[in-house]
């Protein structure tokens, strides 16, 4: 297998890749067929630099089986962040930005040292379940301490602006997503028979195309 020959191969999967994600994204839908145009694409992007032989094949197929799952990848996260853009539009509103702004400088007057002080101001805040303040829970508390308590502590100390706070909780969601997200178990997870049969189509036509057998059969 020629360097030129390689090179074809890879510009062909990364086009591949490209393909995949580009359908999965657009359509909104994974297609195992286009497993196939796939295998075609890595294949023929060798035979046409002069690549041919088992060697080649077999390089190709490796390629094929990469570029597919580097397009499913594509797709997950594209189809992540359209997730993520459509759970931050729906639920940060300049309303629910304003609501905060409020529970900050309220909470920024709460003596932090008395517990019940604490209590009552998740109460009357929406931040417990609890109707009085001796009904809140350690759990409630401790889900408070960690994630709500940060936050309006820093709203009433900068005071930021909608946009400002909304790229904020962009960045706290986005970290919280990557420290949580198994991003190879969501594609392992995808994968039916079909696919696997598919991404075998894709795989043996990347080897027929990038091994030159299709010319030898004709």
């Amino acid at each position: 297998m020629t360097p030129f020959a390689l090179i074809g191969a890879i510009g062909g999967a990364i086009l591949g890749t490209l393909v995949w994600g580009g359908i999965a994204y657009f359509t909104g839908w994974e297609h195992s067929l286009v497993a196939i145009l796939v295998g075609f694409l890595v294949g023929i992007g060798a035979h046409v630099l002069d690549g041919e032989g088992v060697l080649c094949g077999f390089v190709c197929a490796i390629l094929c089986v990469g570029a597919i799952f580097c397009g499913k990848y594509m797709a997950v996260i594209m189809y992540m962040d359209d997730e993520i853009a459509g759970f931050m539009e729906m639920g940060l509103t300049e309303e629910f930005y304003q609501e905060q702004i409020v529970h900050a400088e309220a909470y920024a007057q709460v003596d932090q040292s008395n517990r019940t002080a604490i209590f009552q101001f998740m109460v009357d805040n929406g931040y417990s379940y609890a109707s009085t303040a001796s009904e809140v829970t350690e759990d409630e508390l401790n889900e408070f301490w960690e994630y709500d308590m940060p936050r309006l502590n820093q709203m009433a100390a900068e005071k930021p602006s909608f946009e400002e706070c909304k790229n904020s909780i962009n960045a706290q969601f986005d970290a919280e997503i990557g420290n949580n997200l198994n991003i190879a178990e969501l594609i392992t997870d995808s994968l039916d028979l079909i696919d696997l049969l598919f991404i075998t189509f894709g795989t043996l036509t990347a080897f027929r195309v990038g091994s030159g057998m299709t010319e030898e059969h004709e």
